[in-house]
């Protein structure tokens, strides 16, 4: 949140919440890409109450990265 605050123009808390989710879950499939796992055995999951919310940020995955998504 300090690094929106700092933003020109900052987000809304839940645009801060999804890139949140989306950087972490990213970063994490790269760590374990790094630690020896081929990147087909990686599956990504993101957990979030609502469903619009969950939605989007399962989006957002799909267009930055090329990991499987676990959706159940």
């Amino acid at each position: 949140m300090d690094e929106n605050a700092a933003r020109a123009t900052p987000w809304e808390a839940r645009q801060v919440m999804y890139e949140a989710l989306v950087t972490s879950a990213i970063e994490s499939a790269k760590f374990a890409v790094e630690l020896g796992m081929r990147p087909e055995q990686v599956l990504l999951s993101c957990k979030v109450s609502g469903v619009q919310d969950l939605v989007a940020v399962y989006r957002e995955l799909a267009r930055r990265c090329d990991y499987p998504l676990h959706w159940a």
